[in-house]
């Protein structure tokens, strides 16, 4: 997939025209907007075109509402690696400001839909909003392009149980540890994405070397040790992971994310890998010594290789 920051760019990188635009945020790339994108990209290929993403960073709400933190489901690399899973041939990143949300809709439209990108059809959520004060609408859309041929698609959402798949919702099921729930809604186990980092080599002193990330802003599941999976490029490994402060040795409350990979020798500085959070095992807690942390370590080890041969999440 190529990807495009900015939108002043895609005339010089985008030479060909009349492709099936899919337009939104898509925060954390839940079923619904999965869905959404599927719809764009089947098109595309009917019409022989290619199929083009059109999302947003930072978040708007944190650009319009800076007084509500509203941290990410998935960091944008990940959002983009994502996005390209689904067959997407360009994503196009727009970087959201303040004065860019206060552009009005016509002119959104004439500047960067019709002269920028020209598509021959856009799809959009029922919820889409946009221009100033999210002033216009799917019906607002439709008008204006229609005279270009442009023909607009309104997909509805998702509901489970009634309730729509929204990503608020699945944020709030993450923090407070609904990992199912969440994973349910998500379409997949709830996951994060990160290159490995040097740590303080706490780990393999203890018999259990592991790799570092630091997270990049987004919503992590509460403190504590978990059953988990990592993958890394086509290869999947089961591990244990531990997202915390390091009370053991440290009174610093800098959370990070350690993970012990099953099976795994190899060099892992520098490189990306993705980490999903299958089943809490314990909640974090200060040992009175290293071998006392070690000793449980082995036990939850057992428990999480038991939690994952019970989930099906061996390979």
């Amino acid at each position: 997939m190529k990807v495009i920051y900015g939108i002043g760019r895609v005339k010089q990188q985008l030479s060909d025209t009349g492709g099936v635009l899919a337009i939104g945020v898509f925060d954390g790339l839940h079923r619904g907007h999965k869905r959404l994108i599927e719809k764009a990209v089947r098109q595309a290929r009917k019409r022989e075109v290619i199929s083009i993403v059109m999302t947003f960073y930072p978040h708007p709400v944190n650009i319009l509402n800076p007084d509500i933190y509203l941290p990410a489901i998935v960091s944008l690399p990940y959002r983009l690696k994502l996005i390209a899973s689904l067959g997407v041939d360009v994503c196009v990143v727009v970087r959201f400001t303040k004065r860019f949300a206060s552009m009005l809709p016509d002119n959104f439209i004439r500047r960067y839909i019709i002269k920028t990108i020209a598509p021959a059809e856009i799809f959009i959520g029922t919820d889409f909003r946009f221009g100033r004060d999210r002033m216009a609408d799917a019906d607002y859309l439709q008008e204006r392009v229609a005279p270009f041929g442009i023909k607009v698609n309104v997909v509805s959402f998702i509901t489970l149980g009634g309730h729509k798949i929204g990503s608020n919702d699945i944020r709030k099921m993450i923090a407070v540890g609904q990992l199912k729930q969440a994973s349910i809604l998500l379409g997949r186990p709830v996951s994060i994405m990160g290159k490995v980092s040097k740590g303080d080599r706490q780990g393999r002193r203890l018999g259990f070397p592991t790799a570092n990330i630091i997270p990049d802003d987004e919503v992590l599941p509460p403190v504590g040790v978990y059953a988990s999976r990592v993958i890394i490029g086509n290869e999947k490994f089961g591990a244990m992971s531990y997202i915390g402060t390091k009370p053991t040795f440290s009174l610093r409350n800098r959370v990070r994310i350690e993970v012990y990979i099953f099976d795994l020798r190899q060099e892992l500085y520098g490189k990306e890998i993705i980490v999903e959070f299958i089943e809490k095992i314990r909640d974090e807690k200060r040992f009175s010594s290293p071998a006392a942390l070690a000793e449980q370590l082995t036990k939850d080890l057992a428990q999480t290789k038991m939690v994952l041969r019970r989930r099906g999440y061996n390979k």
